[in-house]
């Protein structure tokens, strides 16, 4: 009786029904009769001897694949899965949110009066700000720097590169790198704490340690 009854009772009668399908759609073969020697499956479907929720075992391997068996195409424990265990973890929301765009921020309608706006500088700013002035020759600056070999070293990988290829590339660079930053998004297969255990063990003595970020943006020296 009560809850465990309930679903004990529940549960075997999708198990009988699963198995009266299941040997429907499989025909008479030696799986089946070990199921049937496993739950006692003789006569009425219904009346199979099959355990409620709270005496199954799960250490019990043979019971176990009997069930998952009968069970893996059944839609109510599939629903029942992806419903309460599957779905909350993955497709939290809320079911309101308060959001803004930089029109909104930047504009009229929140604020009468705005003393900056900060962002990449570009011309989608907020209509009451009129348009972007662009700083003449910051462009050019940048290229410049990010050109001149004083600044910028460049290494050529060989068709056959992998990702410890590109780790001890960094490690033994002849000007001392201090940062690694993977911009081009090539060191895959590997979380941050990954590369920088790799790294420890890459870089020379005089090196203390690898700062990182962890998961969730929070620092970490390794």
């Amino acid at each position: 009786g009560g809850v465990g009854g309930g679903v004990g009772g529940a549960c075997a009668l999708v198990v009988a029904t699963e198995k009266k399908a299941f040997l429907a759609s499989e025909g008479a073969s030696e799986r089946d009769t070990a199921i049937d020697a496993a739950i006692g499956g003789e006569g009425d479907p219904t009346m199979w001897d099959i355990l409620p929720l709270h005496l199954l075992d799960m250490r019990d391997v043979e019971y176990t694949m009997m069930l998952y068996e009968m069970l893996k195409r059944s839609h109510l424990p599939i629903r029942f899965y992806l419903d309460h265990l599957v779905f909350p973890e993955t497709t939290a929301h809320q079911n309101a949110k308060l959001s803004a765009n930089g029109q909104d921020l930047g504009g009229a309608m929140l604020f009468s009066r705005r003393i900056a706006f900060s962002g990449t500088p570009s011309s989608l700013l907020p209509l009451e700000m009129g348009e972007c002035v662009h700083q003449l020759g910051d462009d050019a600056k940048m290229l410049r720097t990010l050109t001149d070999p004083a600044t910028v070293t460049r290494h050529s990988l060989p068709a056959s590169w992998d990702v410890p290829y590109i780790l001890k590339a960094a490690a033994a660079a002849e000007l001392g790198a201090h940062a690694l930053i993977d911009c081009g998004a090539l060191i895959t297969g590997m979380s941050n704490l990954e590369v920088a255990a790799a790294l420890v063990e890459l870089l020379p003595p005089r090196v203390e340690g690898v700062a990182y970020l962890e998961q969730g943006g929070h620092k970490k020296i390794l």
